[in-house]
């Protein structure tokens, strides 16, 4: 086999592996997309309404505010949930960070 021969060999190769990677490359981006869609959905929080009862809230669930400061709304939107603190988006458009305890489903 000569040089000029097993040169082409060596750049088809490389072209097929280049292809391969782009096409590897898509489908770990289309995965990992539809991995950050999946957990966004699926974040959940534990609130205890009672000692007896335990509920999931979700982003988008309506609920109540047990404390509510003064001259602040008292219900609003799940916006964002953290282990510790839920985000709620009031119908104002101010944002409302409590704890599970003082928040109550609709």
């Amino acid at each position: 086999m000569s040089n000029d021969q097993e040169i082409e060999d060596i750049i088809a190769q490389l072209q097929e592996l280049q292809i391969g990677q782009s096409k590897l490359l898509k489908r770990l981006e289309q995965l990992t997309r539809r991995d950050a869609v999946n957990n966004n959905t699926a974040q959940r929080a534990t609130v205890t309404r009672d000692i007896a009862t335990v509920r999931d809230l979700a982003i988008g669930d309506r609920v109540r505010i047990k404390n509510p400061r003064f001259l602040q709304p008292t219900s609003g939107t799940v916006s964002k949930i953290n282990p510790k603190r839920i985000t709620i988006l009031a119908a104002n458009g101010t944002s409302i960070v409590r704890a599970p305890k003082n928040i109550i489903l609709e």
